[in-house]
């Protein structure tokens, strides 16, 4: 509570915070997901170890508590590829479809990486793309991607629609927007 010290908080008292968001600390009493408690948990880890930084406490409560996983399994879901070519039928715009492909066929993240893609990135000689990835900057930031032949016919057709002179594949605000708003 807001009267409480951030030093008077125990081990004891992290872990009890931790079993009380896994059964009812959200909404209307309920529980939430093992991904939401664990960033929760590891947040207040953060800010006690910043606490420690700047030494206004001594100690970091969660420090001992086990890891915690923050990926939720049960959102995975896998959509067979007739699924995927059947919601691009519907599309009529080539650089959407071109999004679709690329993030299903070359493993580009959504939006990221494929919103960032540039023409000047691929070397249709020896067919490779230079993905520069925008989440790796401590690890490599850029990745070979061979370009396969099923995401050929999307390429070609994005570039025959794209201005003349145009750097970017997704050149847009337009679609930019659209894309966010489909959460793909």
């Amino acid at each position: 509570g807001e009267d409480r010290r951030a030093k008077t908080i125990t081990l004891q008292e992290a872990t009890k915070y931790r079993l009380w968001l896994m059964s009812g600390g959200g909404r209307e009493g309920r529980s939430l997901a093992e991904s939401t408690v664990s960033r929760r948990c590891r947040r207040a880890k953060e800010i006690f170890n910043l606490g420690i930084k700047h030494k206004w406490i001594r100690y970091n409560p969660f420090a001992d508590l086990n890891q915690w996983n923050e990926t939720n399994e049960e959102r995975n879901l896998y959509i067979p590829w007739q699924d995927v070519l059947s919601i691009m039928e519907w599309c009529n715009c080539p650089r959407f479809k071109l999004f679709i492909a690329a993030t299903r066929l070359c493993g580009l993240r959504s939006p990221s990486d494929v919103l960032t893609m540039k023409w000047g990135q691929f070397d249709w000689e020896i067919g490779l793309f230079k993905a520069t990835s925008q989440k790796n900057k401590r690890h490599r930031r850029h990745r070979d991607i061979p370009i396969f032949q099923s995401l050929t016919p999307y390429l070609q057709d994005a570039w025959e629609a794209a201005p003349e002179d145009e750097e970017l594949v997704f050149y847009d605000l337009q679609i930019t927007r659209e894309i966010g708003r489909a959460h793909v």
